[in-house]
């Protein structure tokens, strides 16, 4: 989905003209809010499934279908109208998707495996993205096969699920590396650690989509080189991302390592916006950007092992999962309206109160997990 964002922005245009940027801004605002609201709905009706079936099965059928008709739809969309309704319709079957896929993800690893399918989790939103970018590009020139490519793939990727063992109950057994702390529910860690992920998610949505506008308005780059220098900074942090994620998740055996990981990763994510604010060139943009996606991939690693390590007997993963997953996509519709604020005065001076402020979510996530990490739970 995040992919498919591109693509609307280009049959906006088609459909609107190229002073289409409110329309669009609206629009992908409301397509986050249907997901926010998609998320909360499908991921107590997966664990009403599961627990009624013994199987999440039918709501992941729901999502395939609905992706890939709806996606169909999309394509086919011919007024800036049915655009708007199929895309927010689209979030549903979205959402339905991702929140069964992270309860399976939750009840049907066992504990010597937690890691790795922590990382796993963690990289492969962040390497559907650099995949459906890759082919956004390849049919850039039609984004109604880009809607129609896109949506396809992901109803595709979603069909493993159907073959995964559905449960309602998690199947996790305690090993070597698993202390008895470990094994105890901690539902106070739980609702402050889905407040330190909206602040790492408000911090981490500060940069995204205003690279070019670093490029241009910070670096005082022409178009062409800040283009380019915005997309090598998303490819070197997408990579750096997906293996940090698998690293950091195989690495957090215990909690306590986990959240004393998630801290640096936060702290990490925080310093290097304030790089970018505060130094400003092209080598350090890179470097900066390679330092960011390692720490924001580590973070995105950790989070289904913290989740696990603070449910270890939970039963609703869809729903407390979706709850998370709700409170790091909220940034995407907040973060947006504050930098349309700071940066209608002066866009290189916005942007870097936009980072600065970031920086400081991010710090201020890392300090509420590691004081957490600090006391009993």
């Amino acid at each position: 989905m995040p992919a498919t964002v591109l693509t609307l922005a280009l049959r906006s245009d088609q459909l609107l003209g190229e002073n289409s940027a409110s329309e669009y801004s609206i629009l992908l605002a409301a397509g986050w809010l249907a997901l926010i609201l998609s998320l909360s709905v499908s991921g107590r009706v997966s664990d009403l499934v599961a627990r009624k079936f013994d199987s999440r099965k039918p709501i992941i059928l729901f999502g395939i279908v609905g992706a890939a008709s709806l996606g169909y739809l999309l394509s086919q969309a011919n007024s800036f109208t049915t655009l708007a309704i199929t895309w927010i319709a689209i979030q549903l079957p979205a959402a339905a998707i991702v929140s069964s896929a992270l309860a399976i993800a939750a009840t049907a690893t066992n504990s010597e495996k937690k890691g790795l399918a922590s990382g796993l989790a963690g990289g492969a939103p962040v390497f559907a993205l650099l995949v459906g970018s890759l082919l956004v590009q390849m049919v850039s020139g039609s984004p109604e096969r880009a809607f129609l490519i896109t949506s396809t793939i992901g109803a595709i990727a979603a069909i493993p699920l159907l073959f995964a063992k559905n449960s309602s109950e998690p199947t996790a057994t305690p090993d070597a590396n698993v202390s008895d702390s470990d094994l105890v529910a901690s539902p106070k860690l739980w609702k402050k650690f889905i407040l330190a992920g909206f602040l790492l998610s408000c911090a981490t949505s500060s940069a995204n989509g205003y690279l070019v506008a670093y490029a241009k308005d910070i670096l005082k780059l022409d178009d062409s080189a800040s283009a380019e220098l915005a997309t090598m900074m998303v490819l070197v942090a997408t990579v750096a991302s997906i293996i940090a994620g698998i690293v950091a998740g195989l690495f957090a055996h215990t909690k306590l390592r986990a959240l004393r990981t998630y801290s640096v990763a936060a702290v990490t994510v925080g310093v290097t916006l304030a790089i970018l604010a505060l130094f400003p060139n092209s080598e350090m943009a890179i470097f900066a950007a390679v330092i960011f996606g390692a720490a924001f991939g580590t973070a995105n690693g950790l989070e289904l092992s913290i989740y696990l390590h603070s449910n270890p007997d939970s039963f609703a993963s869809g729903k407390k999962l979706s709850t998370f997953t709700n409170a790091t996509t909220a940034p995407y519709v907040l973060v947006p309206a504050v930098a349309a604020l700071l940066l209608s005065q002066s866009s290189g001076q916005g942007l870097v109160q936009l980072w600065l402020i970031g920086a400081a979510c991010a710090v201020a996530s890392a300090l509420l997990i590691s004081r957490t990490s600090l006391v009993k739970q």
